[in-house]
């Protein structure tokens, strides 16, 4: 387990070596400036509205504004990591801006005593747009400082929604009811250029904050804090110092730090999967049988294993780069292999469990179907797969509000190209509600005949006699009729015909048909009217008897005069409805049957023909002589 580990955790790092240029972003330290990156997001949001003016086709346009928004996008990530794990350059435009603010101020007052209205609004305007720039700034330092002292996500997440709702309410309409009137002019032209920088600044600044609150939980989320406060860095840095050792640009220290942590990982699979059972039991279902707890902990451990490998691996990849982070794609991809290793335990806990309270009911509950069981079950695993595929879709940024509206648009085509999946399923409903077949039952349909093995959403799975499976559409078997052979309670017919030869004396058949009959009555398994209470008054809306499957029959009488025997009617029905016990019972009937037939000195007939010979050629010849 060990060097299956250690190879693991080899190959791990040798995978991240080639794809790290994708995965992570360098930051250097003094490579982000605040306010560069505001000004670059501003520009990426001109080119935007310019590329939707062009003459070009909507295809191209479409182009071009992906590979904006692309570009977009990395700006926001790398100037939040930025912020995040203070690599904010300190810049000088701070300074240069207070300095231009004072001189702003003064000559705000001198338009505003000659009434130089447009004057005025364009240097406050240039005033307000310092002030936020310090604002931004000063936000970002004290959000740092709070990511390094606390690394509590909920503090973070108030600052940067209080923050957020601060710039909204921010208003610039005294400049925007300026502008409406449009009396052209220099100072005008001036006011506009002001107005817009400011609009451009708030507008690249919320969506920089807005970025950062639905992201920052992956910059201080658990597995940062996890990092900071087990000192891993310096461990990581330690060893790389006193190792040479390098894989790419990799050292010693990111080996022996994945090593630990996926072996780590992996030695907890064991005591999760028993305390997992253990909940279970508190919880759910209590579990007495040892051999059920071994299956239900098989059944978990495998995912289990994945699981933790995958939550090891990204863990790894976290403790390697910190304070750096992987990116957003690296993240979505993780986040899917953990739902999948989290629905694959689910199915797991589920069919176990499942099967235990199926095999339960099906020895104490008569009421409640193991087959309904079975399909809520089924049905259970369906919603937790589309489950778990919208919150892959949501970690995805895709609008799931926005594909359930489209299935109203589009719900008659899919209804079209599913509709015999639905048929199914209904059929399914149907087959359950009217409890015409169950799991185990001997049935006949058309053409098939076994025993029922499964009810399924789609499907009904049937075990023939020659050990074939079938696999029949539940339309189908909802739409024809159904011989069961299982529905019945008591009674297994009994058919036959005995023939004795026509030289028997009529005392000695007539004694016969009696014994024959009253072995019958006396016989132990054989269901008579004396044996078998009659139920049939139970309900005057239906034959009690018929409905549960009673049969107690018994008829022994002279039946006909066939071509070479007298044949002797037997009818009856035996007390079991078991095929090997309906054949034993069968069998001791017929011998009995052939010592009242022996004991009466009765013969049993074979088919056979008497030939009459009216004439041969020696006595015609005599006749003719005669004559």
């Amino acid at each position: 387990m060990i060097i299956k580990s250690i190879f693991l955790s080899i190959l791990f790092i040798s995978i991240t070596t080639t794809f790290s240029s994708a995965n992570v972003e360098k930051i250097d330290v003094d490579a982000v400036d605040l306010f560069l990156i505001l000004k670059s997001i501003e520009n990426i949001n001109s080119k935007i509205e310019k590329s939707k003016s062009t003459d070009e086709t909507q295809e191209q346009k479409n182009v071009k504004v992906e590979s904006v928004i692309d570009s977009k996008l990395k700006t926001l990530d790398r100037a939040s990591r930025a912020i995040f794990f203070g690599y904010v350059e300190d810049s000088q435009k701070i300074a240069d801006d207070l300095r231009e603010k004072s001189s702003l101020e003064v000559r705000i007052d001198i338009n505003r005593n000659f009434g130089y209205e447009y004057a005025v609004l364009r240097d406050e305007a240039k005033v307000e747009l310092i002030n936020l720039n310090k604002r931004a700034n000063e936000f970002f330092i004290s959000l740092n400082s709070e990511v390094k002292n606390n690394f509590e996500k909920e503090t973070i997440g108030e600052l940067l929604d209080g923050e957020i709702e601060e710039i909204k309410s921010m208003s610039l309409s005294k400049y925007q009811n300026t502008l409406e009137n449009n009396t052209g002019g220099e100072l005008f032209l001036e006011l506009k250029e002001s107005v817009e920088s400011l609009e451009s600044r708030k507008r690249s600044y919320l969506e920089l904050l807005h970025y950062m609150n639905s992201t920052y939980e992956g910059y201080i989320g658990t597995e940062a804090k996890i990092i900071n406060k087990l000192n891993i860095k310096y461990f990581r840095d330690e060893i790389n110092r006193y190792v040479g050792y390098k894989v790419g640009r990799f050292g010693a220290g990111e080996l022996a730090i994945s090593v630990v942590i996926i072996l780590f990982f992996l030695s907890l699979r064991k005591a999760l999967s028993r305390l997992i059972v253990y909940l279970g039991n508190r919880v759910v279902y209590k579990i007495e049988n040892k051999q059920n707890k071994e299956y239900l902990d098989s059944l978990i451990k495998t995912p289990l294993a994945y699981l933790l490998f995958v939550i090891s691996i990204e863990f790894s990849f976290d403790a390697i780069y910190y304070p750096e982070v992987v990116s957003n794609e690296a993240s979505r991809i993780f986040y899917t292999l953990e739902i999948m290793g989290v629905t694959w335990a689910i199915f797991g806990l589920i069919r176990g469990y499942g099967k235990i309270l199926v095999s339960k009911i099906a020895t104490k509950n008569e009421l409640l179907r193991k087959e309904v069981v079975n399909l809520f079950i089924k049905v259970l695993y369906f919603f937790i797969i589309v489950f778990a595929f919208l919150l892959i879709l949501h970690r995805f940024d895709i609008n799931v509000s926005a594909i359930v509206a489209s299935l109203g648009i589009g719900g008659l085509a899919v209804a079209l190209a599913a509709k015999d999946t639905l048929a199914n399923f209904f059929a399914s409903i149907m087959i359950l509600l009217d409890n015409s077949i169950s799991q185990g039952d001997w049935i006949v349909c058309g053409g098939d005949e076994g025993t029922v093995v499964e009810i399924g959403l789609r499907t009904t799975t049937i075990r023939t006699f020659d050990n074939a499976l079938i696999f029949i559409p539940n339309s189908k078997l909802s739409a024809e009729s159904i011989r069961n052979w299982n529905r019945r309670e008591l009674g297994r017919r009994i058919k036959m015909h005995i023939g004795v030869t026509y030289s028997s004396k009529k005392e000695s058949v007539e004694k016969c048909v009696e014994e024959i009959r009253e072995m019958l009555l006396s016989h132990p398994d054989i269901a008579t009217p004396l044996n078998v209470n009659d139920n049939s008054t139970n309900d005057v809306m239906l034959s009690y008897n018929d409905l549960k499957g009673y049969k107690n029959t018994l008829l022994v009488y002279l039946d006909q005069f066939s071509s070479s025997s007298i044949d002797i009617l037997i009818y009856c029905f035996s007390k079991s409805v078991s095929w090997q016990e309906w054949l034993e019972i069968k069998q001791d009937v017929m011998l009995k049957v052939m010592d009242i037939v022996e004991k009466n000195n009765l013969e049993f007939a074979f088919p056979s023909q008497s030939l009459y010979i009216e004439s041969t050629p020696e006595s015609k010849q005599k006749k003719e002589k005669d004559v």
